[in-house]
């Protein structure tokens, strides 16, 4: 019902030009339905843009975190990478020095050996075209990846021990959201 709401929504708009304006909780809906979003967060607006502005370049970790699942990981920014230990990544957003780094679970790389945090695999689903492989890190942190049904990676299993790295990272300056 909620998804033929939406499309009924977006023909009369586009069909009539009006203005409209849509609340909603759901990131999925705004990013369907709008030409422009407003992110609040505690009653002040966090960014305003079009959904795939808000997607590429979020003003702030409230906004990354909003519009997604997202995984973190402590850095340190240099040169415009986020350093690791052991490796690096690309990084868009502000702030050198120590940091957090985010980043989505479909730019989240596993690999058997090399370069990256160590993890270990608590679990695999399937969603429908994706695989989502779930991890934890020796601390216990939580870090969620995606990949296609059949690629190298989606062949983990519950119990395997992984390498994960990041593809690119947002840093923002005040590193976590509230």
């Amino acid at each position: 019902m909620r998804t033929e709401l939406r499309l009924w929504l977006r023909e009369v708009h586009d069909a009539t030009g009006v203005t409209t304006i849509f609340v909603t909780h759901d990131q999925e809906e705004a990013m369907d339905l709008a030409d422009r979003v407003a992110v609040l967060n505690a009653g002040r607006i966090e960014q305003v843009g079009a959904p795939a502005v808000l997607a590429e370049a979020p003003a702030s970790a409230f906004v990354f975190d909003f519009l997604g699942d997202s995984n973190r990981l402590p850095c340190r920014v240099e040169a415009g990478e986020a350093r690791f230990d052991g490796w690096s990544a690309p990084t868009a957003g502000a702030g050198e020095g120590p940091n957090m780094a985010w980043f989505r679970p479909h730019e989240t790389l596993l690999a058997r050996e090399g370069p990256g945090a160590p993890v270990h695999i608590s679990g695999v689903l399937a969603k429908s075209a994706v695989v989502r492989v779930e991890c934890r890190g020796d601390d216990g942190t939580a870090f969620e990846a995606d990949f296609p049904k059949g690629a190298p990676e989606a062949g983990f299993a519950v119990g395997d021990t992984a390498r994960l790295r990041a593809q690119r990272v947002f840093v923002f300056p005040e590193g976590t959201p509230t």
